[in-house]
């Protein structure tokens, strides 16, 4: 899945959906994130400068880590609930 991505962008996946956020050009380091529904994590990317809360199923109610992100640097979220 390819998205455009804005200077704050919420993002929601559903179940069985992986993403994967990458900062800068190519991931070096890739960081995984297991979600259930109702949690989100919130990703800044300092090259950005870009701000995103990806979160599992239509609600953001628990925020499960925040990941400030250097170039070469990727998270990759699962959902799993």
């Amino acid at each position: 899945m390819n998205k455009n991505l804005t200077k704050n962008t919420r993002m929601q996946i559903m179940n069985n959906q992986v993403f994967t956020f990458v900062c800068g050009a190519f991931p070096l380091i890739t960081f995984p994130v297991l979600l259930q529904r109702g949690q989100f994590i919130d990703i800044t990317c300092q090259s950005g400068p870009i701000t995103i809360r990806i979160g599992c199923g239509n609600r953001f109610d628990f925020r499960v880590a925040t990941f400030n992100l250097r170039a070469g640097q990727a998270v990759q979220v699962s959902c799993i609930g």
